[in-house]
């Protein structure tokens, strides 16, 4: 939420507070606090407040903020009733819908807990396994079978298994309640290996059976 978000001192009013560039700043890092709860500025950064997050924080001449534990901050009451002023109304409202949006930097961010094939848990940060860009979204919903559908690709690393990289993605998708009308399927090469597997089982059953049948003969 660098730079100027609006231009807050229209009018001229004496009563009115001035909107300068570092009281912006602050209220910048008060929106993000807002949404994060106590956090650290490296982890307020991250979710997209500004670059002098740390020395507003130190600084704090509003009274604002409070000093938590080692890098941990949070709002004082005198900051959440900041973030209500008329005076910072304007400014405020853009500041949040500009935090809400998703940041490449803060989906890079991400981290999850992955088992690896010893049988470990690890933390892994998401830029560490895959690429994040911005990009425009698909301008139309497609169509198929009288069906809409939005299709979503992935590609995984030649070393991951991908029999075991399906499994987890369906036990995600098994615990999700999706809104009523709305289903997913898997397709590709999971799917193609997935039916290869049926078919040779089916083989395998059919197989036995006239096996079987021909030896009772």
């Amino acid at each position: 939420m660098s730079g100027r978000s609006v231009s807050a001192n229209t009018g001229g009013g004496a009563r009115r507070k001035l909107m300068t560039a570092y009281r912006e700043s602050a209220l910048a890092v008060a929106v993000t606090l807002e949404l994060t709860g106590p956090a650290s500025p490296k982890n307020l950064r991250l979710r997209g407040a500004p670059e002098k997050t740390l020395s507003i924080l130190s600084g704090n001449p509003y009274g604002w903020f409070e000093h938590l534990a080692k890098a941990l901050y949070s709002l004082t009451p005198k900051g959440m009733a900041a973030l209500e002023e008329a005076d910072h109304a304007e400014i405020v409202a853009a500041l949040r819908r500009r935090r809400d949006a998703l940041t490449p930097d803060y989906i890079k961010a991400l981290t999850f807990s992955a088992t690896k094939r010893d049988g470990t848990v690890e933390k892994v940060r998401l830029s560490d396994i895959a690429s994040v860009r911005e990009g425009q979204s698909l301008p139309t919903v497609l169509r198929a079978e009288q069906r809409r559908y939005l299709p979503v690709s992935i590609t995984i690393s030649e070393d991951s298994n991908i029999t075991l990289v399906t499994q987890d993605v369906e036990g995600v998708m098994a615990g999700l309640t999706l809104p009523a009308g709305v289903t997913y399927e898997v397709t590709g090469e999971s799917a193609t290996i997935m039916d290869a597997f049926e078919q040779l089982g089916l083989m395998l059953i059919l197989g036995l059976g006239v096996f079987t049948m021909g030896a009772v003969r």
